[in-house]
């Protein structure tokens, strides 16, 4: 195997962005979780984990839907970006529908789920399970806007819009968290993922427009 030493630095700067930005992604509920542990207790963290594993479901259900699709959208962006625009549409349209559908069911199934995985003690805390459920919503829209920049080879965009969530993070998490104890954190990732979003699809609006065709 051959090393050229240029090449490997000039990648890793390149990509140096993108790490920074899942690295700041990643902070934005781990700040507010670690400010609840310390005013809170380690006890408190622990019910509002059980009880937001739940709401990971509608996060992930997001994805299934638009994982599958990056390559089509990363070959469409090049070649046909009206064709990206309407199956982008469409995919947007699939996320709300899916996550509507797996909200409904957990506001509808949380407190029995909640009651056979952990019992009595944290069926009390049911009422966290829905700005999780949001929280987790706008976690799924944040990622798919970033996965598209990255589908339009836009680093910086990423870097920006998830560097945004984090100094929102850092900024809110105490006060937020002071104010609404357990609920703070997941109002945090709202907001923070929020305006990730709102950064993310300036960016990508801005993209779109310099592409040809």
């Amino acid at each position: 195997p051959q090393v050229r030493i240029g090449r490997a630095i000039k990648t890793l700067v390149s990509l140096a962005p993108l790490v920074v930005a899942q690295i700041a992604a990643t902070s934005v509920l781990t700040v507010p979780r670690q400010m609840l542990a310390t005013s809170d207790g380690a006890q408190a963290l622990g019910v509002y984990q059980a009880v937001a594993s739940l709401a990971v479901i509608v996060q992930m259900g997001a994805t299934y839907v638009y994982s599958p699709l990056m390559g089509e959208f990363a070959d469409k962006f090049r070649t046909d970006k009206r064709a990206a625009m309407r199956l982008l549409r469409r995919t947007v349209v699939g996320i709300a529908l899916v996550t509507a559908a797996f909200s409904v069911l957990l506001l509808l199934l949380g407190r029995p789920i909640l009651w056979v995985m952990y019992g009595s003690g944290v069926v009390e805390y049911t009422y966290l399970l829905q700005p999780a459920v949001l929280c987790t919503l706008m976690t799924a829209f944040a990622w798919f806007m970033n996965d598209l920049l990255l589908a339009l080879r836009d680093f910086k965009a990423s870097f920006l819009g998830n560097a945004a969530a984090a100094v929102v993070t850092v900024a809110s998490s105490t006060i937020i968290v002071d104010t609404f104890g357990m609920n703070g954190v997941s109002w945090v990732g709202v907001l923070s993922y929020g305006i990730a979003v709102l950064v993310l699809l300036g960016f990508l609006a801005r993209d779109y427009r310099r592409l040809d065709g």
